[in-house]
């Protein structure tokens, strides 16, 4: 989320400092793939300096800086499936997209105005297996029956299906009976992995016919420093090998109230 008290940041100390305690480790990888929480626009900020009660705070445009940083800090594909897809409108789904493409990012997931799974499902086809990655956003109409469509359709356009969702309640650190049920559909539905997001905290892991559920990784960038349990977050690193199997490895971060984000040491890991 790079609006906020975050934007506040990147305009007093550049627009690369938030991420410059993690460009190392994004470079490390073949790839680099995060949850896009808001929109990339020209439209003037509505959220800085709003208190809390201001319906304001929580509407969500990114200056177009933001994706030429995102591409040199090696991100290479977004998920656009989440609740602030939609704060300003298809306009703002429009330029999000026009600026990811411009700087090289591809990008997937439901906002709510995409119409066929071809235009939400992002294939990474160069590479063996081949990717398939689906964004499951439970804010917008039929959300999960339309993810399972793009599931059925990933899974006979690539080796492996991906699928970020984007649910369940905020704040709680264990997902619920719903949002468990519905990872399950998720998995029976052909997806070989599930990262989740949303809730802003870290929330359980689970295997399920084998593959491997990421409830919630918690805050990645956000600027919510009034419980260390909403500052502390995950990275999770998958080694995928040809014959499909995964391997994981979880890298603990933490969001500082400069508005960057930076390793946490291993003796913090949990």
């Amino acid at each position: 989320m790079l609006d906020r008290s975050i934007r506040t940041s990147m305009e007093k100390n550049g627009v690369d400092f938030i991420l410059a305690e993690l460009t190392p480790t994004f470079y490390q990888y073949d790839l680099v793939v995060a949850n896009l929480e808001g929109t990339i626009t020209t439209y003037p900020t509505r959220s800085v300096n709003t208190a809390v009660d201001d319906p304001n705070h929580f509407t969500f445009t990114f200056d177009p800086s933001v994706a030429p940083m995102l591409k040199r800090n090696n991100f290479q594909i977004v998920s656009l499936a989440n609740n602030h897809s939609e704060d300003l409108g298809l306009e703002g789904v429009t330029q999000t997209k026009k600026y990811l493409s411009e700087a090289k990012i591809d990008f997937f997931g439901n906002t709510g105005f995409e119409k066929q799974p071809e235009e939400r499902v992002f294939i990474k086809s160069e590479l063996k297996p081949s990717l398939a990655f689906v964004g499951y956003n439970q804010f917008v109409t039929n959300g999960l029956e339309t993810a399972i469509k793009d599931i059925q359709f990933a899974t006979t356009a690539a080796d492996l299906v991906i699928v970020m969702p984007h649910w369940g309640p905020e704040y709680k650190p264990t997902a619920n009976q719903i949002i468990v049920s519905e990872a399950h559909q998720l998995i029976e539905a052909g997806t070989d992995l599930i990262i989740g997001s949303h809730p802003h905290i870290v929330q359980q892991k689970e295997e399920y016919l084998g593959k491997t559920i990421y409830y919630s990784l918690g805050n990645f960038v956000f600027d919510q420093y009034f419980d260390e349990r909403f500052q502390k977050g995950l990275l999770v690193a998958v080694d995928i090998f040809e014959d499909g199997s995964m391997e994981f490895t979880e890298i603990p971060i933490k969001t500082e109230s400069t508005g960057q984000t930076k390793l946490l040491n291993v003796i913090d890991k949990y």
